[in-house]
Order: structure tokens, then sequence, then C-alpha cells
């Protein structure tokens, strides 16, 4: 039944109808008080005489649907005994491929205010890490540049231009840094650092060649807007002692900032004030509206602050695992802004996946609660203008296996429902399309790519709510 654990609301029945696959889908429905219901469904580009029954009266039910169309838009009609009626869209995803090619693995998808798409692609007939657009949501492609393995992991738009970073052990000379590609026509010209020395190593000598032992410390959290053009550092090293023994030294929980598009850039330790050491910091999000940043500190440390403009204050709102305190996740590796203020914030906090609200004040609220043993994570959120919300997760159900979800609000946040749910061996989403310029989604098609560990990966892409 539906997934979300916050206090049932009554006003209406609970009502799902989500993707499990290209093909297929699930209804699941729960009266809730108001009687007995049946089940229509037609496709959306049908008139409303084409509704076709797909249960008799039930006040609680599932139903398994195959044989779907792959990207197709459905409508699901519940309609109670006194004749009132409650519509879902139900909307399944396409493979981001072109046609005939089965071996793609688009990866970093970024799209720009106008809703134009780009990605790496793995697999290319063209070169393994290609960088193409799309102007159709993946339906067709050009390539832009034949040599992306600077941005094989992550890829960012801003201004024009397209950045990116890798932390793949073969791309050892591009380890540790952020890459752009100016804004030219069709991206022809040459890949150049945006940072001329490397992000802080704190050991040169781990950084023998094509080793596991490379500092990999890469971008994860990039918000180009506010007084500041803020970036975060990951690193995968940590000293023989464990994660609990680093200093500051060699910690790498640090932000990067620059006001002049980083002719000059200063750094700090996540938080300044010290006393926090750990190998990641993760999301930053600046809210124009409530005027500040919001930035998590990852895995061992797992603190959320609220961060002044100048960078100087920062204000603790969440500290530790959800499981241990019952409290929002200390590590919010997603995070998108809303404009009353407040920010969506995901979790990185294994057993209970949630989403929580964080005001400007420092107050907070779970908005979304996956039961026990439901969800690892949350990998990523994203929100459009208009308050339709997408976010990704990892669930682990054990019955069931571990799955992949889709989740969607259209009202920033307030209610929740399952967009996709299928198991890993077929879905695991990670990181969703977005527009790092403006932290928003553009375009129709919301384009989400799958973990960095499965190979051939095509991404998947719904066409959004609306």
């Amino acid at each position: 039944m539906s997934l979300n654990r916050r206090p049932v609301d009554r006003s209406r029945p609970m009502l799902e109808a989500y993707g499990t696959g290209l093909t297929t889908a699930e209804i699941q429905w729960a009266a809730r008080g108001w009687g007995a219901l049946r089940v229509f469904l037609k496709e959306r580009s049908q008139p409303e005489s084409s509704f076709v029954q797909q249960s008799d009266w039930q006040t609680a039910g599932q139903i398994w649907l195959s044989g779907l169309t792959e990207g197709g838009l459905y409508d699901v009609r519940f309609v109670n005994q006194t004749g009132r009626s409650w519509d879902v869209k139900l909307h399944l995803p396409r493979k981001v491929l072109p046609s005939g090619n089965t071996s793609w693995r688009c990866t970093a998808p970024v799209v720009d205010p106008a809703g134009r798409l780009y990605s790496v692609v793995r697999g290319d007939s063209d070169g393994y890490n290609v960088i193409r657009c799309s102007d159709d949501g993946g339906q067709t492609w050009q390539g832009i540049k034949t040599n992306g393995a600077a941005f094989h992991s992550r890829m960012y738009y801003h201004a024009g231009n397209l950045y990116g970073t890798t932390y793949a052990q073969w791309a050892t000379s591009y380890l540790d840094r952020l890459f752009y590609i100016p804004a030219q026509v069709n991206y022809t010209g040459s890949v150049l650092l945006a940072f001329t020395d490397p992000m802080f190593n704190p050991d040169p000598t781990l950084e023998s060649s094509g080793t596991r032992d490379r500092v990999q410390i890469y971008p994860w959290g990039f918000e180009p807007r506010g007084p500041y053009w803020v970036i975060s550092a990951a690193g995968n090293w940590v000293p023989a002692g464990g994660e609990q023994t680093m200093t500051a030294d060699n910690c790498n929980n640090r932000i990067y900032y620059t006001q002049n598009n980083w002719q000059t850039r200063g750094t700090m330790i996540a938080p300044p004030t010290g006393g926090v050491y750990c190998k990641h910091a993760h999301s930053v999000c600046w809210n124009p509206v409530s005027q500040c940043y919001f930035i998590s500190i990852g895995d061992y440390i797992r603190r959320n602050y609220l961060v002044s403009p100048d960078l100087q204050s920062w204000q603790q709102v969440a500290d530790g695992f959800y499981r241990l305190t019952g409290l929002p996740s200390g590590a919010s590796i997603a995070v998108t802004w809303c404009p009353d203020g407040s920010f969506l914030a995901g979790n990185d906090d294994i057993k209970y996946g949630h989403i929580t609200r964080f005001r400007a004040d420092g107050s907070w609220e779970i908005v979304l609660l996956m039961p026990e043993f439901f969800a690892s994570m949350v990998w990523d959120i994203w929100a459009y203008d208009d308050g339709e919300v997408w976010a990704t997760m990892r669930l682990d159900n054990p019955p069931a296996g571990q799955l992949g979800g889709v989740m969607v609000s259209q009202d920033w946040g307030r209610t929740w429902r399952t967009m996709f749910r299928a198991p890993v061996s077929s879905f695991t989403p990670a990181y969703i399309g977005g527009c790092h310029e403006t932290r928003r989604l553009h375009g129709d098609w919301v384009v989400i790519d799958q973990d960095l560990g499965r190979v051939p990966e095509p991404a998947y892409a719904w066409r959004r709510l609306g």
C-alpha cells in the first residue's frame, strides 16, 4: 500500500498507480471510509468514453498491468458507489537510447534553462565518453564532444558552460579537479581547468597512477547562485585509523568558493568552527528567498547546516541517524529550495528513507517517511518552479529484494506519490537531470540515470506530470 508513513489523510481514498517496468504497472487503493471502488484505465490520448473497467467493487485491492506502451501516458479513474471519482496519472518511462542501439549508457544528465539535455554517453560508436545533447528529452541526439572523460561522473550546467568531474580510476589525469567546456558553438572548444590546481589532497604520495590509493576528491555540491559560487568536496581516502581519526590536516569536508569565476578561490573546512573532520561534504544549495545556504556534511559526522550569505555563520539543524534519534538524518546528499524559504532535503540513512523540510528559522518537518527497511537513501531531488518535485530513492525491502524508486510531489513536498518502483536488477535510479544555473528542472521530460556500478545502464525518461 502507500509507502508514506506520515499521518493518514482520510479526506480522500489512498490511491496509487505507478510503473514497475517499461511496459508494466501496479495500481493500489484503500477506500478509507469512501465505500467500495471500481478502477478504470485509458490511454491519455483517448476520449473519456474509452475508460476500460479493471476491477469490480472493492474497498481495497491491487492490480498488476502488463502489455502497456513504453513511455505511455495513462489515466486511472477510481469511482465509488455514489458516483464520486478520483483520477490518477500513470506515466511509464522509456529508455534513453537511440533507435537500434542497446549498449548506450547515459550518465551525468543535466539540462539548460531551455530544457536542452546534455549527457555523457558510454559505449558510443564515436568513442567511450562522448558528450551528447538532445532537444527532445533524449529521443534523438547529436555529439558535441568526443573526449568527455573529464565529465564521466558528474556534469553541471552554468552560464552556458558545461562543467564536469570524474572519480573513475582510469581517468588519472582528470581526478581531483573541476573541468569545463566554454560556451562556444556546439561546445567545440578545448576542455579547460576551472581549478588550475587540484582540490585539497592530504598526501600527494597517494597519487600513484592507476591505483586505488588515489585520493579521488571530486565536487559533489555545485551551487553557482548566491553571493558566492560554492562547491563542496567529497573524497574516498581515509586514514588507516578510520574516518573518526581524520584531522584538519587531512579531512575532505571542505567547501571552495569564488566571486570571480574561479580566477581566485577561497577554501574552508565545513564548518569553519572546526572539530568536524570527515571524508565528505555533501549537498550545497542557495535559497534566494531566505537568503541562506544549506550545506550538509557527510558520512561519519552527518550534520546539516543553514549558512549565512557570507559563509561565516553556521547553524546546525540536524545531526546523526534518524534510526537512532528519530530526528531528521544529518547527512543530506540531495536538496532543493522552495519559494517559502525552506529546503527539501533527502537523507543518506540506511534503513529509513525520508525527505525533510528545513525552514530558515531552523525548524523542520519530515514530509516523506518510508516504512522501516524500505529505503536506505534519497539519492537525488529536484523541482520545477510550479512545485512538482521529483526524488530518486534506493529501497531495501527484504521480502521483494532491493528496489529502485521514484517519488513525486506536486505541492512542494506536502504530499507524495510513487511514480515508479522496480527491482534494482532492472533499474537503479541515481541522478536527475536538473539545471544547476537555476537549481530547477526544465522541459517536459525528466531524465534519470542509473547507478555507476551497472553496465550497460540506459537512462530512463518520464513525461512530467504537469
